[in-house]
């Protein structure tokens, strides 16, 4: 049934597209009297490679866990039924090709212990990097589970163990799948899905996102959310993330664990944040911006793929 609804439905196959994006070089976190921004229909970013990041709605309004929609191995797909038939992501992209090797994607992973690296900007400029935070120890653990309650060795209270793409200890994935992992620090995140806190060794902190396996996949709004990003969602199925754990908040924003007492606020410049314009304001909308990317023949085969495998266990 796939492999005969793609071979009659052309909208379906990915298209190359040619678009523009425009960004502040020097973002800006915005200042807590204006507060966050909601994101407008369905673009919010793009990724290292040029494909654009959707929110984590489909066209009928559900997440995309809920919909049951086919991705390919770098977590993309082409629009459904429209005739655009952009390829896009809506969850963190799994394949970081940024267009310095040729035209293969270059498979993400993560690096023990150390911070998740950049994979997208969102449209305020600022970078979405993975699912790992910085300061994790990286050390080799297991996860055990009895009677629906699981745990892991890692030595830290700070860390749990990284089951692999965002998956920890006690999720499904480290219960069924592969129980073994790195000990690893979750980011703690305001519900946007931003902190501010290092992004590498140099100690420099700074507003950035993360991404994680569950809605909203990457970010819920443009932050920091000061705590107000279920207040912006008034009428509409709110995506924001839990906002941030006590322990981590300085001044009303979310800091990283770890460096919450070298963190000085007087030193970060807010500024008007990000509003995003044109689009449409509900799920499933296209584009609120135009954006240039070509698909390459990596991401068609890989998606084909998977239509086959489905089709054939169908």
């Amino acid at each position: 049934q796939q492999t005969a609804a793609i071979s009659t439905n052309t909208y379906d196959c990915p298209k190359s597209a040619t678009n523009t994006f425009t960004m502040d070089a020097d973002p800006k976190p915005v200042k807590e009297s204006v507060g966050p921004s909601r994101t407008a229909g369905s673009g919010l970013g793009v990724a290292l490679d040029g494909v654009p990041v959707f929110d984590s709605y489909e066209a009928s309004g559900q997440t995309l866990d809920d919909a049951h929609i086919i991705q390919d191995t770098c977590n993309g797909h082409p629009t459904p039924g429209f005739t655009q038939a952009q390829y896009h992501y809506h969850r963190a992209p799994h394949c970081s090709n940024d267009g310095n090797s040729a035209t293969e994607p270059t498979p993400y992973s993560e690096t023990a212990g150390t911070h998740s690296p950049l994979l997208a900007y969102a449209l305020d400029g600022f970078g979405i990097y993975g699912y790992q935070d910085h300061g994790g120890s990286g050390t080799a653990c297991t996860v055990t589970c009895s009677s629906g309650t699981c745990t892991d060795n890692c030595a830290s209270t700070s860390e749990k163990c990284h089951c692999g793409k965002g998956r920890w200890t006690g999720d499904n994935f480290c219960k069924t799948t592969g129980n073994t992992g790195r000990c690893e620090r979750v980011p703690v995140t305001d519900g946007c899905g931003g902190h501010f806190g290092p992004v590498d060794n140099s100690g420099t902190i700074k507003y950035h996102y993360h991404s994680r396996a569950t809605p909203p996949y990457t970010i819920a709004c443009y932050g920091p959310s000061w705590g107000k990003c279920a207040n912006i969602y008034t009428g509409k199925t709110s995506p924001c993330k839990t906002e941030c754990a006590a322990t981590n908040l300085v001044s009303n924003v979310c800091v990283a664990t770890g460096y919450t007492s070298s963190f000085n606020i007087n030193s970060v410049t807010f500024g008007a944040g990000y509003t995003s314009t044109g689009g449409t304001s509900g799920p499933g909308g296209l584009l609120p911006f135009s954006a240039s990317f070509s698909v390459s023949p990596a991401y068609l085969v890989s998606f084909v793929l998977v239509l086959i495998l489905l089709s054939l266990l169908l």
